[in-house]
């Protein structure tokens, strides 16, 4: 057991300080890896398609549309494959 500290230590440097680096990062920080890499990849495919859909909404107010079906079948609405 690590006795209190006058100097106020983060839970991060804590932890490092009793179990190591190593078993620090491969508990603490390689779990949420592969779930951000893979939330990265999904937004970076959705983007393209939500400013398609921006671009449309906007070109509806434009052009006095007020059908959102007939822009729903747009040709720019429709997803394309990453």
């Amino acid at each position: 057991m690590v006795p209190p500290s006058p100097v106020p230590i983060t839970g991060q440097t804590l932890v490092v300080l009793m179990i190591g680096m190593e078993k620090a990062f491969l508990f603490g920080i390689q779990p949420y890896l592969w779930g951000d890499a893979m939330k990265l990849v999904v937004a970076a495919c959705l983007m393209p398609a939500a400013w398609r859909g921006v671009r449309a909404v906007e070109r509806m107010s434009s052009d006095g549309r007020a059908d959102a079906k007939s822009a729903l079948r747009h040709n720019d609405m429709m997803p394309r494959q990453c």
